[in-house]
């Protein structure tokens, strides 16, 4: 994870960070949980990460997609919030 974040200047490494992210903490639903009120704009931006910029460049009809510069904030909150609850569970 903290190396695709390191890294995240692109969308594919975004989705890479959040796709680890998920391992983590053991799914999808589960990091939504972690990161709470967040856990909408953590979707969104994994729409757009994987549908925008991967798989279906140019189409996103459901919703507006998220900006480069909100979706790296969102991935610095994600890291710091999955490493905290990573390292709680080891203890």
């Amino acid at each position: 994870m903290l190396v695709f974040a390191g890294r995240a200047d692109n969308w594919f490494d975004i989705f890479k960070t959040i796709e680890a992210a998920e391992d983590l903490v053991g799914g999808e639903r589960k990091l939504q949980k972690v990161l709470g009120s967040s856990g909408q704009a953590f979707k969104r931006m994994k729409r757009t990460a994987n549908n925008l910029h991967r798989h279906r460049p140019g189409k996103f009809a459901t919703e507006t997609p998220t900006p480069m510069g909100d979706a790296k904030p969102l991935l610095s909150f994600i890291v710091r919030t999955v490493m905290d609850s990573y390292l709680a569970a080891q203890r």
